[in-house]
């Protein structure tokens, strides 16, 4: 008897793509947000910069890190669309590309860094540089004019603005502020000729697009006369930099406000604490 011949009358079966996970590294230069270890990311796609959706929404995505890579469980699609990444360590709000933003709240106590991919390599993981968004107030040193022995007490500088806001992340623009005008009160009572520094204990990130104002009361002593004053002046704060306020106090000169300038340093490396919120 001849032999059963059996065939296969199937299609041949094609490989499955591996799935490629979305995936980012930080540059190790970055000394100042070295302590993140997570992030929120959100992507759009195309010409338009549409949500992506495949696979689930793409929007405020938890990023983690494991062996110096960040991955939140999306993945690349098969094709090779053009998509465009924003990353915070604060939540991202917003549906659409023009009102995706992150929220400082208006106490200011978010240090919120960001960074953005808008053209990153397809199917590789690509860098995100985060920096930092608001700005920080360092030192605030209080000039006397010559001669006069310059008083204080505790309590006696006010820093003044209003606190909050959003930050647009594809504009990279800040809005208003939000909320009534704050004050924070420092200062130990003390006396000096010459110049005096304060290092105020308050640790807060500003909103840097709002205009702010220190009022200072203080008493010159010269000759056995002696006079108390309480006078301002505004100023603005840089971006992602650290703001030590100079403050020039006039004579006795009663028409004439304290002078406010800035001295505009690099964010402070080591210490930063970037919690993912």
């Amino acid at each position: 008897m001849g032999a059963l011949l059996f065939c296969s009358c199937g299609k041949e079966q094609l490989p499955v793509p591996m799935k490629v996970p979305v995936s980012f590294v930080l540059p190790p230069t970055k000394a100042d947000v070295v302590t993140l270890t997570s992030f929120r990311c959100s992507c759009f796609s195309g010409s338009d910069w549409s949500p992506v959706t495949d696979g689930g929404a793409f929007a405020d995505v938890l990023f983690s890190q494991s062996d110096g890579v960040f991955t939140g469980g999306r993945y690349w699609p098969s094709d090779d669309p053009q998509y465009h990444f924003y990353a915070s360590n604060a939540r991202i709000l917003g549906s659409g590309v023009s009102q995706t933003r992150v929220h400082l709240d208006k106490e200011n106590t978010a240090d919120i860094v960001v960074a953005s991919c808008e053209s990153p390599s397809y199917k590789t993981s690509n860098s995100l540089c985060f920096e930092h968004i608001t700005a920080k107030v360092g030192t605030i040193t209080l000039v006397a004019p010559d001669g006069c022995l310059c008083s204080i007490d505790a309590n006696a500088v006010k820093l003044r603005g209003g606190g909050g806001g959003y930050y647009y992340l594809h504009s990279q623009s800040w809005s208003d502020g939000e909320g009534d005008s704050t004050t924070r009160s420092f200062a130990e009572a003390s006396s000096w000729y010459g110049s005096h520094t304060l290092q105020p204990s308050c640790t807060e990130y500003f909103n840097p697009s709002l205009a702010y104002t220190l009022e200072v009361t203080y008493t010159l002593s010269q000759g056995g006369r002696s006079v108390t004053f309480t006078k301002t002046g505004t100023f603005r704060l840089k971006q992602g930099k650290k703001n030590n306020l100079v403050v020039t106090i006039p004579s006795y000169a009663f028409n004439f406000d304290i002078d406010v300038s800035v001295e505009v340093l690099p964010w402070e490396q080591g210490g930063n604490i970037c919690e993912t919120f």
